[in-house]
């Protein structure tokens, strides 16, 4: 089961190459647009707050500013893609595909955020370290708010695709919704005071000790997006067999 799985993550990674290649330049300009972006965000955070030393004293936003890009672009190359394959009529031939399509939906998540690490994050990766920035990336923390926001995404993926199946195209409200996140959520500003910060809970995983408490509330959240995946896989599953 797990080796079938990962062939499919190795076949999608190389389905990507090759298809980066034929469009080399465009695709490059693109993950450019991204990494400027992620470095403009920083340097502005930190050229505002360098004074007091706040985004020293703040030593997870960068590795929180990661995070929603993950979360973010994960689900917008995805559904982008599924958009396409609904225009041109490609769904369907997914049906007579040996693996089931929520298998071959959960590759193309795993695969795209590989992309995504290595294409992205990495190279903004170097660029900080070369301005000498201080920050925090490795501590039980830190991977512990990692697979929250990979099984995070992993939901969020489904529920958009549910709802793309049904209205064939919601790249806006990706658009609206990335916004939110960054700017609102309180997931990577910690100054979000306002009512509809949903997402700074999130930063009790970062934040507070380690503890039986923490763990049982980090099994029990994980727990429920499990189950809502499932949910939501056999609601996919039964749209696409009325397709």
């Amino acid at each position: 089961m797990c080796d079938s799985f990962f062939s499919l993550v190795k076949i999608d990674l190389v389905k990507k190459i090759q298809q980066n290649k034929n469009y080399f330049i465009d695709y490059f300009l693109s993950e450019a647009t991204d990494i400027f972006f992620l470095l403009g965000i920083i340097f502005v955070e930190y050229n505002t707050n360098h004074n007091n030393d706040r985004i020293v004293s703040d030593k997870y936003f960068i590795f929180r500013i990661f995070m929603w890009f993950i979360l973010t672009g994960v689900i917008g190359k995805i559904i982008s893609e599924v958009e396409r394959e609904i225009r041109m009529d490609y769904l369907k031939n997914i049906l007579h595909h040996k693996y089931s399509f929520a298998d071959i939906f959960l590759s193309r998540v795993i695969s795209t955020c590989i992309e995504i690490i290595f294409v992205v994050l990495i190279p903004v990766l170097l660029v900080l370290f070369a301005a000498g920035m201080h920050f925090t990336l490795f501590s039980f923390q830190t991977l512990l708010y990692f697979i929250l926001i990979l099984v995070i995404t992993v939901f969020l993926s489904y529920l958009f695709l549910l709802v793309v199946l049904h209205v064939k195209r919601i790249m806006a409200a990706h658009g609206l919704f990335s916004n939110y996140l960054l700017f609102f959520s309180g997931l990577v500003f910690l100054d979000s005071k306002n009512k509809i910060g949903l997402f700074r809970r999130l930063n009790f995983f970062l934040f507070n000790n380690i503890n039986l408490l923490y763990l049982s509330i980090f099994y029990i959240f994980i727990i429920i997006l499990i189950f809502g995946i499932v949910f939501l896989q056999k609601r996919i599953s039964l749209k696409i067999h009325m397709l």
